[in-house]
C-alpha cells in the first residue's frame, strides 16, 4: 500500500493531537519525539512498534533487528548474508556509535526497527567517509521477507563511519515518512506547498524537486551534520583515540565534509525561509523548532571549524539565491 491508500491519511488533524510539536523535529533526551512520531504513524497508518521475541543478533543494543534481504543496488554493493564474518563489524559499529554520538545512538535505537547490512566490495574496509544507503521498509509497507510494516533501513558497513552516517541519514528520512511527508507527496498537515510546485534543491542539483523532497533532504543532512560535528569533537578531544579517526581519515577530510554539509543545509535554511508553506498550528510549531535546531547545528559547526578555515581552505557560506 502507498500512503494515500490508508483511510486516515487525509483525516487525522495533527493540530488536534495531544502533541507538543515544538519537541518533535529534534531528538529529545526522553525520546518524546520518537513516541510522538510513532503515535502519529499509528493513527495514520496503523503502525505498531514491533517486538522482537527471537534470539537473533541485534544492532544498537537489543533494539534493532538485523535482516538479510535483497536490495536494488547491485554492482559491488551487496547484502551481507547470515553467518558472514563481516557481521563482526556490527558490534564495533554499535560501540563506536554509542561512544562518539550518544544523542543519535539513543534516538535511533528508539526509532529504528530493522537494519539490512550491506558491503561495498569495490571499496573494501578502506572506504572513506560517506556510504551507500537507502530505505528498506516504511511504517506503512512490508518489505521482502518481512511479514509486517516496520521502519527499516540499509547501509554499507565497510567501516564504522560509513555505517553510522548511512543509518542516521536514512532513519531521519523515515521519521518524516512516519509523519506523512514523502518525497513527492504529503497529507498537508505539516507542509502545505503544492506538490506540483518545483524548487531548486540545496542538496540535489540535477533536478528541481517539490518542497517535501527538499525538506526531506535538508532534515536528514542537518542530523548527519550534527553527527559529523560530534565525531570531530570526539576525535579532537581524545588524546589516545581508540578508533584512530584522524589517522584513518584525516582531519581535513572530516572538516571539509562538515563544511560542505553546512553549506548545503545553510542553503536549505534560506530555501525554507523563502518558500516553505505551512498553514497549520502543528506545522508552524514543528518548523519553528526545526529552524532553531538547524540554526544551532549550523552555528556550533561553524564555531568548531573556524580555527581551521584558512589553513584548510574551508568554505561553508551559503550560495542560495
Amino acid at each position: 500500500m502507498r500512503m494515500r491508500e490508508f483511510p486516515n491519511f487525509l483525516e487525522v488533524n495533527y493540530s488536534e493531537l495531544d502533541i507538543d510539536w515544538t519537541r518533535v523535529a529534534e531528538p529529545q533526551e526522553d525520546n518524546y519525539d520518537v513516541d510522538s512520531i510513532n503515535k502519529v504513524a499509528g493513527l495514520v497508518f496503523g503502525y505498531e512498534k514491533p517486538v522482537w521475541d527471537d534470539d537473533k543478533p541485534r544492532l544498537l543494543g537489543d533494539a534493532v533487528a538485523i535482516h538479510h534481504g535483497s536490495n536494488h543496488y547491485g554492482g559491488t554493493v551487496h547484502v551481507v548474508e547470515e553467518n558472514d564474518p563481516l557481521l563482526e563489524n556490527l558490534a564495533g559499529i554499535d560501540e563506536f556509535f554509542k561512544t562518539v554520538s550518544p544523542k543519535y545512538y539513543k534516538s535511533i535505537a528508539a526509532s529504528l526497527d530493522l537494519f539490512v547490512p550491506m558491503y561495498d566490495s569495490g571499496s573494501g574496509e578502506a572506504a572513506g567517509l560517506g556510504c551507500t544507503c537507502g530505505p528498506v521498509t516504511k511504517a506503512y509497507e512490508h518489505g521482502p521477507g518481512i511479514e509486517f510494516p516496520c521502519v527499516g533501513v540499509t547501509s554499507t558497513i565497510n567501516n564504522f563511519m560509513s555505517a553510522t552516517d548511512g543509518i542516521i541519514h536514512e532513519t531521519f528520512h523515515q521519521r518524516l515518512y512516519q509523519l506523512g511527508v514523502e518525497m513527492e507527496d504529503s497529507n498537508l498537515q505539516l507542509i502545505t506547498n503544492d506538490p506540483d510546485e518545483r524548487y531548486n534543491s540545496p542538496i540535489r542539483f540535477d533536478i528541481t524537486r517539490p518542497m517535501t523532497a527538499c525538506v526531506q533532504a535538508i532534515y536528514s543532512y542537518v542530523c548527519v551534520s550534527e553527527y559529523y560535528a560530534d565525531v570531530i569533537r570526539y576525535a579532537l578531544g581524545t588524546e589516545n583515540d581508540p578508533y584512530e579517526l584522524i589517522e584513518k581519515y584525516g582531519l581535513s577530510n572530516f572538516l571539509s565534509t562538515c563544511a560542505y554539509n553546512i553549506h548545503r543545509i545553510s542553503n536549505g535554511r534560506i530555501l525554507m525561509e523563502q518558500s516553505l508553506e505551512t498553514n497549520t498550528p502543528a506545522g508552524s510549531a514543528f518548523f519553528g523548532a526545526f529552524h532553531k535546531f538547524m540554526d544551532r547545528v549550523i552555528d556550533s559547526s561553524i564555531e568548531l571549524m573556524a580555527p581551521y578555515k584558512e589553513e584548510m581552505g574551508l568554505k561553508w557560506e551559503p550560495s542560495f539565491k
